[in-house]
């Protein structure tokens, strides 16, 4: 059920969100990462609940092109425009699940070559709460190309089935 939000608050809301992420694309691209972020219209949607009701990816910086055998890193910032508190995690892999409508679907085409990791479970404050994500890797030993990189926000559940949140993809060429 979308949250009901007053238009002129949405638009503050994303007002600031675009100033945090223009100085995060200047930070992550002096590094030579590659960096994208949800558009204006996009960060609407989403604080409004018209396309999410719970956390969701806002922003991410990566290293896009690397060689076999050498370090790479991803950083996924999420936001929680809920009333309440979620705890989530973030999991990285390769494959081909961003053609995939389903995220159990996505999860079958997992490249096993690659890593399959999680971060440690955070709580992401209410109403406006932000946290990243940030993963440094070996890429593998295999032939040269591009390779598809996918991120999960989710929400782990001890005794019962976890929370799919939101996802979001990559790209690293190895040359």
């Amino acid at each position: 059920m979308p949250r009901k939000r007053a238009e002129a608050d949405v638009q503050e809301e994303v007002k600031q969100l675009l100033e945090e992420i223009e100085v995060r694309r200047e930070l992550i691209t002096r590094q030579g990462l590659s960096f994208a972020s949800l558009t204006e219209e996009e960060l609407g949607k989403k604080l409004s609940g018209e396309t999410s009701n719970s956390p969701f990816f806002y922003w991410q910086g990566w290293t896009s092109a690397t060689a076999p055998g050498s370090s790479a890193s991803v950083q996924i910032g999420y936001r929680n425009p809920d009333p309440n508190f979620w705890e989530v995690s973030v999991t990285i892999f390769f494959g081909l699940a961003n053609l995939a409508a389903d995220i159990t679907a996505a999860l079958a085409g997992i490249q096993r070559s690659w890593p399959y990791v999680s971060d440690r479970s955070k709580f992401v404050a209410a109403n406006g709460g932000t946290d990243s994500a940030l993963f440094t890797y070996t890429t593998p030993m295999i032939g040269r190309g591009t390779y598809n990189g996918n991120a999960v926000l989710w929400g782990p559940r001890t005794f019962d089935v976890g929370t799919y949140f939101d996802r979001s993809h990559f790209t690293v060429t190895l040359i």
